[in-house]
């Protein structure tokens, strides 16, 4: 088994890519993750690729809700460390906070 997630600042389009990326449509939106321009994501649910079941889950982390949050503080909090894979999502720009989340992982 295979974990994915997203992380990012929050409101940058994390839930809508997961939704692409698990295969959901307009058929299964029941299963998918909410999505909306305010920060909606609060937990941390789990979805299952409909392409590959449970092989490759992927996980809805909430985003960091401002810059002004130590990077090390969104990496612990959220458990991104426990990822097999983590997608440093930006929507208009690169961030502080983009750049820590990598240095973290390499780490």
């Amino acid at each position: 088994m295979f974990h994915f997630t997203a992380a990012s600042i929050a409101s940058s389009g994390k839930s809508p890519l997961i939704n692409a990326l698990c295969g959901m449509n307009d058929n299964n939106r029941a299963n998918a993750t909410p999505a909306s321009v305010n920060e909606t994501t609060s937990e941390i649910p789990r979805y299952v690729d409909t392409a590959h079941g449970e092989q490759f889950p992927w996980f809805d982390v909430p985003g960091s809700s401002t810059l002004m949050t130590p990077y090390w503080q969104h990496f612990n909090s959220q458990g991104l460390y426990v990822f097999n894979c983590v997608i440093v999502f930006f929507n208009d720009c690169f961030t502080v906070m983009d750049q820590a989340v990598l240095a973290s992982l390499r780490e």
